[in-house]
């Protein structure tokens, strides 16, 4: 399911939008993942641990972010306040 409906409770919704994340190893990003379908992006960030979830990401920003040498750099300037976003609480 791509979308959050209200009467679902917040352990629902995160299990119906949890995606598989491929490792970054950055600096800044430790993960991310992608759900074609959804045209939902998923960050794990190295520092802290938390997952952001951006949505109505396009799959070619996606496949640029994921083959970019610089990963870090790429979110700031083309994801990070380009797309809506959530965090997604821990389990």
């Amino acid at each position: 399911m791509c979308f959050s409906d209200s009467t679902r409770d917040d352990k629902q919704e995160r299990e119906e939008l949890s995606i598989h994340r491929c490792r970054f190893g950055g600096v800044v990003i430790s993960a991310a993942g992608y759900d074609a379908q959804c045209a939902l992006l998923e960050v794990e960030f190295a520092q802290n641990g938390q997952v952001w979830q951006y949505m109505d990401v396009p799959e070619e920003t996606w496949y640029r972010f994921k083959n970019e040498e610089g990963p870090d750099m790429f979110f700031h300037r083309h994801i990070k306040g380009c797309y809506s976003e959530k965090r997604v609480l821990p389990t």
